[in-house]
């Protein structure tokens, strides 16, 4: 491997799933991954996130902590076809509330947004649901809305 990957590698490589010091410092967390992302790969950082998952001692035990995000059709940070997190998300208010007023995170809301238009909204599912389509068939307006989805197991 060249220098510079190794560079790279040090920047985002995200490697111990070890978060004790993390959590007992009363710390909470938020990842989240464009599930079209084609510079970083989601798979990596699902794994990740299993991983902390299996060395925090399971479910319930990260769920006190971590949140994690799968956002369908969205690239890298933004951009795709998804509803992007950047557009209208406010991950920094879920993760306030969370660490101020104890209110953990559950579904959010996002939207794509294109020349300052609403092109269409999609609920935000905690891992490892993801939003499935349940409005009418071949109704383009519907699928374009939030209300639409439900978060379901793969």
């Amino acid at each position: 491997m060249s220098n510079a990957l190794y560079s790279m590698a040090a920047l985002n490589d995200a490697t111990s799933t070890d978060l004790r010091s993390f959590k007992n410092s009363k710390a909470k967390l938020i990842l989240w991954h464009g599930g079209s992302d084609s510079v970083l790969s989601p798979q990596a950082t699902t794994a990740y996130y299993q991983g902390v998952t299996s060395t925090m001692g399971g479910q319930a035990a990260t769920d006190a902590f971590v949140r994690y995000y799968i956002a369908p059709g969205v690239g890298h940070c933004e951009a795709g076809p998804g509803a992007d997190l950047t557009d209208l998300t406010d991950l920094l208010s879920a993760l306030d509330a969370w660490v101020v007023k104890g209110t953990a995170p559950g579904t959010l809301a996002a939207t794509k947004v294109a020349n300052g238009v609403t092109q269409a909204s999609r609920p935000l599912c905690r891992y490892p649901q993801y939003p499935r389509y349940t409005g009418p068939a071949n109704d383009p307006a519907a699928a374009a809305l939030a209300a639409n989805y439900a978060c379901t197991a793969p």
